[in-house]
């Protein structure tokens, strides 16, 4: 700029030669006039101007008009995909990732509300991403806010909120059926909405759906649509959404609840797995046109798709759990469909499948089996399936694992966890008399005895927990203290359920650490003198931390000789502290 102004008219048109210059060289190396004419402009005296502002004068260099043009739709390009993103992290991101997460507020959310749907309105090319997706959250947290009696955070979108829902569910039913496309993405907007959509079934957002010209009957055959051909994470989420039906009065008819009961049915027409196809080298997948359930129970547990029942499985656990017009239905129907999995799980598992390797299948069978002994405080149900699994070390230990984790859900849950606990210990304890015994499995034994010592925290990050906010660590450990000499035959010798103990010690006295603790650790780690576990992952630091408190109470001897013996074994880290 200097040399601009104080340059002279030879320098100025050097310079400009400099601008052309460069705008040619960009041309051949393929950047963008855009960027080299901007450039270029700052050596143009032509495009400097003075102007004054008060008493100050400004130079400044004015872009030329077709660049303004493109600079503007820059900006506007900008302002569209910080919007995007900003509600994608607001209503989903920080919502799922982010444990200091704060709601947003009804006024934010009708704000919000409105600034997605000018983003739906917003011209394609201007878009880099799919802003229904963070728009679809934006709906969704709207109409849970609605369903629970908040209206003003519909604000003055509720017509919109309405029509978009039933729009994107209301696709479905000229869809393809995308069962078995395996997607895992709840960003997607389909998922946002099968949380929604149950919710317009409710008096609570009737104003809303006739505002939009739509009925009951509309949101029924949308969620029939979706409950039969959306994916199986898509039908899971709507089943989650039916919670706020199960809690709602009886409404139209047919009722709601039936409504909503006939969703879940739907869902698992497609689990019956046909015969063998031998031009397509696999087995077709068939669906179920009359009774879901009875058909189900007719097929050997080797023809049943058991991904495809965990849609019914969640929502009838809801269902069965809360009191409505079909509660009684609901029973009947999640003890069948739970029968009918925990089957056809041992038997695949028995033919070498893999019947549920992440454990997705056996979290929505424990809660749902949780919710029931959260209504009615009968472990029965709930003992029958651990029966029944019991079979395979690893569904065992999966359901464990499932059980704990939907504890941590929610203070219900917590509650409900922390009283049936000792009692299933108690009851898996005699599988120890089995033959064989599922803690003797050489693969999966040892996580099979530590799950019977829950650590909710552990198994709370899965794709399905159902999580807001932190999660509750229910385990209170004086409620197994009298239990652990009995559990001790089923660890013997192994680190995992060795770390297991340890965790629960951690929450008990120093004083009872020392004590009672210093002696199940040392059975667990040597028998007839022989060190089985000589090390484990949490062994050594615990250890260490009650060192002071056994020689203050007197316990130094019984302390030594266990860290003694561990090192002689082999454990060099605890080398320090061995005699």
């Amino acid at each position: 700029m200097w040399l601009m102004v104080n340059g002279g008219q030879e320098r100025a048109r050097a310079l400009k030669q400099v601008a052309d210059k460069l705008v040619e060289n960009g041309d051949r190396l393929s950047i963008s006039q855009e960027r080299t004419k901007n450039w270029a402009a700052s050596l143009d005296p032509e495009q400097y101007r003075v102007k004054r502002h008060g008493d100050e004068v400004y130079i400044e260099v004015e872009p030329p008009l077709e660049l303004q043009a493109a600079q503007e739709a820059h900006e506007a390009h900008q302002e569209v995909v910080q919007t995007s993103l900003r509600l994608q992290n607001r209503y989903w991101g920080s919502a799922k990732h982010d444990a200091e997460y704060g709601p947003p507020s009804s006024e934010e959310i009708a704000a919000d509300l409105a600034a997605g749907r000018a983003l739906i309105e917003v011209d394609e090319d201007l878009m880099p991403n799919r802003p229904v997706d963070a728009v679809a959250h934006v709906v969704r947290a709207a109409v849970e806010r609605a369903a629970a009696g908040d209206l003003e955070a519909l604000g003055c979108e509720a017509q919109f909120a309405a029509e978009f829902v039933l729009g994107i569910a209301s696709l479905f039913q000229d869809a393809e059926n995308q069962v078995h496309e395996d997607q895992y993405f709840d960003l997607s907007a389909d998922r946002a909405v099968a949380r929604a959509l149950p919710a317009f079934l409710t008096p609570a957002l009737a104003a809303p759906l006739e505002a939009a010209g739509s009925s009951a009957e509309d949101v029924a055959q949308a969620g029939l649509a979706m409950a039969d051909k959306a994916s199986l994470e898509t039908r899971l989420y709507l089943a989650r959404g039916c919670d706020v039906v199960w809690d709602s009065p009886c409404h139209f008819d047919p009722c709601i609840h039936r409504t909503a009961l006939h969703w879940m049915l739907e869902t698992a027409r497609g689990a019956e797995i046909g015969p063998w196809d031998q031009d397509g080298q696999s087995r077709s997948k068939a669906r179920i046109t009359g009774d879901v359930v009875q058909r189900l129970q007719e097929l050997p547990g080797d023809s049943v798709d058991i991904a495809v029942l965990d849609a019914a499985v969640r929502g009838l656990g809801a269902a069965s759990s809360a009191e409505h017009c079909c509660t009684d239905d609901a029973m009947t129907l999640l003890a069948a469909f739970l029968d009918v999995e925990r089957r056809a799980m041992v038997t695949q598992e028995n033919e070498g499948w893999s019947a549920d390797d992440r454990g997705m299948h056996t979290l929505v069978a424990a809660r749902a089996l949780l919710e029931g002994f959260a209504k009615n405080r009968d472990a029965g149900p709930l003992l029958d399936h651990l029966d029944v699994l019991r079979a395979d070390a690893q569904l065992m230990s999966h359901f464990l694992h499932g059980l704990a984790a939907a504890g941590a859900e929610n203070e219900r849950l917590a509650e409900a966890a922390r009283g049936v606990w000792p009692s299933l210990l108690r009851h898996a304890l005699g599988y120890l008399s089995d033959t064989p015994s599922s803690y003797r499995d050489h693969h999966w034994g040892d996580w099979a005895a530590a799950a019977l010592l829950p650590s909710p925290l552990s198994w709370t990050q899965g794709m399905y927990n159902e999580v807001a906010g932190e999660p509750i660590d229910w385990v209170r450990a004086e409620d197994f203290v009298e239990l652990i000499d009995d559990w001790l035959p089923a660890a013997r010798g192994e680190a995992m359920p060795l770390d297991a103990l340890i965790r629960i010690l951690r929450k008990l006295p120093k004083e009872t650490q020392a004590t009672r603790g210093v002696y199940w650790v040392s059975d667990l780690c040597i028998q007839e003198g022989r060190v089985t576990v000589k090390w484990s992952r949490l062994s050594d630091d615990w250890l260490k931390e009650i060192r002071r408190t056994a020689e203050e109470i007197d316990e130094l001897d019984s302390w030594q000789m266990l860290v003694d013996s561990l090192v002689v074994a082999g454990n060099k880290r605890l080398a320090p502290y061995s005699r």
